[in-house]
């Protein structure tokens, strides 16, 4: 079953909480799809995909990349 299906369902029953038993699903993870219902819908990956992507750790170095090339052109500098 789907996200979109298991919002179709909630939606057609009316009441979370006896969606959310029918459909197996916690009745907190059911109420976050309907309330993420946009998102969800506009989603273009795949389905049965557990999150929305996009949501990756954010960098603790942003210049991490700029730093490692300057080191490695230091070091190329004094093999020279």
């Amino acid at each position: 079953m789907t996200k979109q299906e298991a919002i179709a369902t909630a939606e057609a029953i009316g009441n979370c909480k006896a969606a959310s038993e029918k459909l197996g699903v916690p009745r907190r993870t059911l109420r976050d799809w309907l309330d993420n219902k946009e998102n969800i819908d506009e989603f273009s990956g795949a389905q049965t995909s557990k999150t929305l992507k996009g949501q990756r750790a954010k960098s603790i170095m942003p210049f991490a990349h700029d730093m490692v090339t300057f080191m490695k052109d230091g070091r190329r500098e004094e093999e020279v």
